[in-house]
């Protein structure tokens, strides 16, 4: 059938029209894309400071939902980035949960700081108390662990029960230092976790808490850090993180957790530093919770990261300067005698400014292999954002006396005009230390942090001025009292010695034959039970006169012409089965020669 004119347009204008839909695809017009913050699964728009714990409580997770996802046949990811008000931010990795368009993520933490930290890192915890647990005194006190703080995981959200100790006589603030384990579990003051894990500091007297993260794992999950560390009260409206995807954003207020402080007072959450060799510094678009934004540079005695000097002879002890190194400094041995002033010096660069400056601590006593955390006694200068400077040692030992700090700005190096911040830590030592390796930790507003140490380091020598340490002990169910004769051993009342061992005070044995007596006028004889150790100390003290008389001469020997004696292995008649074998032998011969010799005699 021939088509008119009519028709022919008609068909004309559908065929282009099919065309121009090819061409020009329609809209859809019901693709949306929607965030939503959700805490314990139920949809939520704000979150306390704390929320995302280790513990299990409060989960806090973020849904996307995009419809033009869905229904696609593929399996989609989708990149949401994560902001705070306070300037942090990282990137999640979200997987479509079958065809449905909806990505969900796993916990996110919020932190009260940039607390990230690698497997091998440690960390410190600090509380401060202005009554001590309710029983402050002069001297330094501990908060016990059943109200000290509460450290867990996300792979162990039961946790340890950790006690604190004081950093210094009446400083009514109390600290610990913990690391962590993979594979095995939790035990002392090490935390099992897998990387991927929150971490939660909880005080275990007011309920407050601080997280942190430990970096690696899925890159659905993470940590932010979404109030400044140093409020203790956060304002209504002020703080909020928000999610961002496909120029959709969703906010989350972050409101105040209202647990009170200690005491009358104090900080109203547990402090929580990453004690590590370097800070964390990565790539702002990192998917794993990594991210740093802002100032990631820490402060340097020497070196920057890429190894470029800064500071020249950034380190000195008793005028034994040194360019200190990235991280381990080879330092000539210092001797230093009990009781007298030393004068340790370092030279700090702050890329921010020396009013970026918060803290410095100079730890000594340590042995090979150990972190600055191992410090037997540490000198500490906190410094606060309007000037002030805090003086605080831990020594639990009474190592350290006279200590005071000074610090002034002066230049870097001789060949720029870059400001260093002097600090001058005067001090002197009560008594040695067994090992001699220093240590410097300082770390930034912005929470960078780096740790130098310096060995050989310095070597303590003369008497100690402390009287010796007093210890309970307990033998048979009763209190015994202890006097420090040397290190990890005591001797009480009665002249027994005792052994610090595993965590106790143990009287050593005594056999039976020895028996407890006042010397005689012959001195200690061999049934006196401290024989023993007086025949090492006798040993020592005729080893020492043998060797001034010979004055570095050899004695000449003529013992390898000498006989010698050896001893065999003697065994009981009855037990030697060859000397039994070989007398019945001789007797059987005898039998059959006394039977031919004697026949008239039966042998018997």
């Amino acid at each position: 059938m021939e088509m008119n004119s009519h028709s022919k347009l008609f068909l004309f204008a559908v065929i282009s029209l099919t065309l121009l839909i090819l061409v020009f695809p329609i809209p859809d017009a019901y693709a949306v894309t929607t965030i939503v913050w959700r805490l314990g699964g139920a949809t939520t728009t704000t979150a306390v400071a704390d929320d995302g714990d280790a513990f299990g409580t409060d989960v806090l997770t973020i849904r996307v939902s995009d419809t033009a996802l869905s229904g696609n046949l593929i399996s989609n990811t989708i990149n949401l980035t994560l902001n705070s008000t306070v300037g942090d931010s990282f990137t999640l990795t979200l997987s479509e949960t079958m065809d449905t368009g909806i990505f969900d993520s796993g916990n996110i933490a919020l932190m009260n700081d940039k607390n990230r930290f690698t497997l091998s890192d440690s960390g410190t915890i600090t509380i401060y108390d202005d009554d001590c647990n309710g029983g402050c005194t002069a001297n330094i006190d501990t908060l016990p662990a059943s109200s000290g703080a509460l450290i867990a995981s996300s792979t162990d959200n039961t946790g340890l029960q950790l006690s604190l100790v004081e950093t210094g006589n009446t400083t009514k603030t109390f600290t610990r230092s913990f690391n962590f384990v993979t594979g095995s579990s939790s035990s002392g003051t090490t935390l099992q976790v897998t990387t991927g894990d929150v971490i939660s500091i909880s005080d275990l007297e007011t309920g407050a808490s601080t997280n942190g993260f430990i970096l690696g794992g899925s890159s659905n999950k993470g940590a932010i850090q979404a109030i400044p560390s140093n409020i203790t009260t956060i304002p209504s409206g002020t703080y909020f993180v928000s999610a961002s995807y496909n120029s959709v954003k969703t906010n989350l207020q972050v409101t105040d957790d209202s647990a009170p402080g200690r005491g009358s007072g104090g900080l109203v959450r547990p402090g929580l530093v990453v004690d590590s060799v370097s800070s964390v510094s990565s790539d702002s678009s990192s998917s794993n919770g990594s991210g740093c934004s802002g100032d990631c540079t820490p402060p340097t005695v020497g070196l920057t990261s890429n190894l470029i000097r800064i500071v020249e002879n950034g380190f000195s002890y008793n005028g034994n300067s040194v360019n200190a190194e990235l991280y381990y400094t080879p330092y000539p041995l210092v001797e230093v005698i009990v009781g007298q002033q030393n004068k340790a010096e370092l030279k700090i660069y702050e890329n921010s400014g020396t009013g970026n400056l918060e803290h410095v601590g100079l730890g000594f006593g340590l042995g090979h292999g150990e972190s600055f955390d191992k410090s037997r006694a540490t000198i500490n200068l906190d410094l606060t954002f309007d000037g002030r400077e805090i003086i605080s040692t831990f020594d639990p030992d009474n190592v350290l006396d006279n200590v005071n700090v000074v610090t002034e700005k002066v230049p870097c190096n001789s060949f720029s005009s870059l400001q260093c911040l002097k600090v001058i830590l005067y001090h002197t030592f009560r008594e040695p230390l067994e090992f001699n390796m220093l240590a410097t930790y300082i770390w930034d507003f912005d929470r960078n942090a780096w740790q130098n140490y310096y060995n050989h380091g310095i070597q303590i020598q003369g008497d100690s001025m402390n009287p010796p340490k007093e210890y309970l002990g307990i033998n048979k169910g009763h209190l015994v009292h202890l006097i420090e004769s040397d290190k990890n051993s005591a001797i009480d009342s009665q002249g027994n010695s005792w052994t610090f061992d595993k965590g106790i005070w143990t009287i050593d044995y005594i056999p039976n034959e020895k028996i407890i007596k006042k010397v005689s006028s012959h001195g200690i004889d061999r049934n006196h039970v401290l024989f023993e150790s007086y025949k090492i100390e006798q040993e020592s003290i005729a080893a020492d006169i043998l060797k001034s008389l010979l004055n570095e001469k050899q004695i000449d020997s003529d013992f390898d012409n000498e006989p010698k004696t050896f001893y065999g292995n003697f065994l009981k008649r009855s037990e030697n089965s060859h000397l039994q074998s070989l007398i019945i032998q001789e007797k059987l011969k005898a039998e059959s020669l006394k039977s031919q010799l004697y026949p008239q005699y039966p042998f018997r």
